[in-house]
């Protein structure tokens, strides 16, 4: 029977939100913590009073838990694969080493995915599976009223250190849960403050992408609100917070493309004016009707992104990506057609990558920067996430390296970095894609502002970067040797 009889009739819950990216500043301004508001939001409306704290925006952790901790009932974190693992990681063992009594609660896809790992770790209790909107609310009532948590399903969880995985519950209709209170948020912190929302009308994804954690965790399931609920939401929050700006966080929009048009259509009839932006898959694109592409822009929708990931064929086809170049290029030329930008991803060192794919990707970059002017890429590092069916691949007598524990997921990083390694490729393979990532950066990164003195010089090297990616001249990098000297002379001149 497991109880925790030290917080009987406590009422506060501390959520905290990991960073995504160590590098990411406190004083910046970001998107809203939409799974923290959404679980705040659901324990409220039960009674108990909420602490959200997120590591992106805050830098006072110690202080703000020393304020709270007489009425501390239990924390919870929720997590993606990647680095938001290893700072929810060490807040976990922060609160065990100071408040070794209050219950660790963490949700979400990774430890959904993966509540084994999570429960090997001393500093964690309780592992949410599938959707909290209902069950940490349940759980935190009987954390409070010293009622044993055992035959509650969906969870898994520590008794006499062995770990107990209760069945998983059935996913809930979204359009069963509150709205998102966004009034919950510090707003100065978020880029709400600025006109700009993030929102989520629909979860999932029916696709089978093989690299996914959405996938692995929803099994390819897509739940979407009513097109009534998006576009009253939205009303309010547009006539609340004066929005110029949406952008929807769904993992993709068009699945239903009748229900997305109806969204349109409420968005034309209540004249809200703002530009959006929403995630979509290529196979969706080609098959927008003429209907669709008005209304497109009648919203104002100004970018499309679109997982392309790769140039390869093979490459596409281990992801399970199945569309051609052919389907990819048609759905550029019908996006740029309506003045529509399109924001491209693609992911670069995935298990048994040739240079051949390496450079199949960078060609299909460059064409989709030609496709539109305003068109902006996105390159991500492959990360193992376990549950997908590429996070169990071997080549030859060789795994990939998954993490083994919560703590060496520091080492996985889906962002580019230099200290990152694809130990399932060759040493030949993994050498020979550096001087293009080089080449890449400085030709179609996103520039930043610089001065009038540096303006110049940067421009020809990143048009030299552009010229070397189009004709594959990859020997002797002296413009990246430049850029750093000029990247050195501006800091010491300003």
């Amino acid at each position: 029977m497991v109880i925790f009889q030290e917080v009987k009739g406590r009422n506060k819950i501390f959520l905290f939100f990991p960073k995504l990216d160590p590098t990411e500043s406190s004083a910046a301004k970001t998107w809203e913590p939409i799974s923290a508001i959404t679980l705040a939001g659901h324990l409220i409306n039960k009674g108990f009073s909420v602490e959200i704290y997120d590591s992106r925006t805050r830098d006072d952790l110690e202080d703000t838990l020393a304020k709270n901790k007489d009425d501390l009932l239990c924390v919870g974190v929720s997590a993606m694969a990647g680095y938001q693992v290893v700072d929810g990681y060490n807040f976990s063992k922060y609160i065990k080493e100071h408040f070794p009594h209050i219950p660790v609660i963490w949700g979400g896809w990774y430890s959904s995915i993966v509540p084994d790992q999570c429960l090997e770790s001393p500093y964690i209790d309780i592992v949410l599976k599938g959707q909290g909107e209902e069950l940490l609310p349940e759980i935190a009532a009987k954390i409070k009223t010293v009622t044993p948590i055992d035959d509650t399903t969906g969870i898994s969880f520590k008794q006499n250190n062995k770990v107990i995985h209760n069945s998983t519950r059935p996913l809930e209709d979204l359009n069963n849960f509150l709205p998102v209170n966004y009034k919950l948020l510090e707003e100065s912190r978020y880029t709400i403050s600025e006109g700009i929302l993030h929102y989520i009308s629909s979860v999932g994804c029916p696709y089978a992408c093989t690299f996914c954690g959405v996938s692995a965790y929803l099994k390819r399931k897509w739940y979407g609100l009513n097109p009534e609920r998006v576009v009253s939401e939205i009303k309010g929050l547009y006539e609340k917070y004066q929005l110029n700006e949406i952008i929807f966080f769904d993992s993709t929009f068009f699945v239903n493309l009748e229900r997305a048009k109806e969204i349109m259509k409420g968005f034309v009839r209540e004249n809200l004016k703002f530009r959006w932006f929403a995630n979509s898959y290529v196979n969706q694109v080609v098959n927008f009707d003429d209907e669709m592409l008005a209304l497109l822009q009648e919203t104002n929708c100004y970018c499309i992104e679109l997982g392309i990931e790769s140039g390869s064929k093979r490459i596409r086809e281990l992801f399970q990506k199945n569309f051609s170049d052919d389907t990819i290029n048609k759905a550029l030329e019908m996006l740029s057609k309506i003045n529509i930008s399109v924001k491209g991803n693609y992911i670069i060192a995935p298990p048994n990558e040739k240079k051949e794919d390496f450079l199949a990707t960078i060609r299909s970059m460059t064409r989709v920067k030609k496709a539109h002017p305003n068109n902006i890429l996105a390159l991500y590092q492959y990360t193992p996430i376990p549950g997908t069916q590429l996070g169990t691949y071997e080549k030859e007598e060789k795994k990939m390296l998954l993490p083994k524990s919560i703590a060496e997921w520091s080492d996985y990083y889906i962002y580019i970095s230099k200290n990152l390694t694809s130990p399932w490729l060759s040493e030949k393979d993994e050498l020979g894609r550096q001087p293009v990532l080089l080449y890449f950066k400085l030709a179609f990164m996103e520039p930043q502002k610089h001065g009038r003195i540096i303006a110049f010089p940067l421009k020809v090297i990143r048009r030299l970067a552009a010229f070397r990616l189009r004709h594959e001249i990859f020997i002797l990098p002296i413009e990246w040797y430049l850029f750093r000297v000029l990247k050195w002379f501006f800091r010491k001149l300003f």
